[in-house]
């Protein structure tokens, strides 16, 4: 049985599931990939993997953005989205980026996620 079904049927008296805990890829619905354990609609893809390191893999995998540049939802440029805050010249969304919760930094752990910039229970719903 996939991850993503199990913790599905965990969460039955949720309202709606919190999030899709993955193994792989396979695990995640259509256009969403599995990095960190977390079903994720955006990622940078290098050799088939989603990669947690954006700055140096922001347009594309192997491509830094410039000195003084950022990167912010996939594209190089002088400043984060209005939603989205500077981690070491990558824009996270700190409410719910698992690997920048609450702060840069501030990774959940293997059985959390980030939910309303807190690490939670994967059994719990934010």
């Amino acid at each position: 049985m996939r991850l993503a079904f199990a913790l599905l049927l965990a969460l039955a008296a949720c309202e709606q599931p919190c999030l899709y805990v993955c193994g792989s890829d396979g695990d995640c619905p259509q256009g969403f990939y599995c990095t960190s354990h977390q079903c994720l609609q955006r990622c940078v893809l290098c050799g088939g993997n989603c990669v947690n390191d954006t700055f140096h893999n922001c347009e594309s995998c192997g491509t830094p953005c410039a000195d003084g540049q950022k990167c912010s939802a996939g594209k190089c440029g002088s400043a984060c989205a209005a939603n989205l805050t500077d981690c070491n010249g990558s824009c996270y969304d700190l409410q719910s980026d698992r690997l920048n919760c609450g702060g840069c930094a501030h990774l959940c752990g293997v059985e959390e996620t980030c939910s309303g910039a807190s690490c939670r229970s994967l059994s719990s719903c934010g």
